[in-house]
């Protein structure tokens, strides 16, 4: 059986990967930027400045991004309270699939087993919130899950 803190710490280091990555790629940017404004002059020099400022913004935004969901699940990691009721970080295991509401971070497989990771703002997680085991929950897709686990 997978652990929650097994799922977190998996998603903590894909999202600080993330983040390595878009600060290595923001440095690569604003010093293109800066070479390009050493050599060039005119139209051309505001055109590349300002799609340079343009990637910069951008990333600077992923990298907010990324910041808030390192520390959403930093936050997770300190909470040890298992509720008999779904809520934010928990997992939910049910008929039409397992489930961790913490943030928008997509699909993910460990051991063998698909683990959908949503926000609690998300549709499915606003459906799934508050529920107990052996409730069941009606999906948009119109398929009925049952909930068998709740950690």
């Amino acid at each position: 059986m997978i652990k929650k803190v097994q799922v977190l710490q998996s998603v903590l280091n894909s999202l600080n990967i993330k983040l390595a990555e878009t600060m290595k790629e923001l440095q690569f940017v604003q010093e293109s930027a800066n070479s390009e404004t050493k050599s060039s002059a005119g139209d051309k020099y505001e055109t590349g400045r300002a799609q340079a400022q343009i990637e910069i913004d951008k990333l600077r935004v992923g990298k907010m991004q990324l910041e808030g969901h390192i520390q959403l699940c930093q936050k997770a990691e300190m909470d040890h309270i298992v509720s008999p009721r779904i809520g934010f970080n928990s997992i939910a295991e049910t008929t039409e699939g397992t489930f961790y509401l913490l943030l928008n971070y997509g699909k993910l497989t460990m051991e063998e087993k698909t683990i959908f990771v949503i926000s609690t703002e998300a549709p499915l997680a606003k459906l799934l919130l508050h529920k107990q085991v052996g409730e069941a929950v009606q999906f948009p897709n119109g398929k009925t899950a049952t909930i068998l686990r709740i950690y």
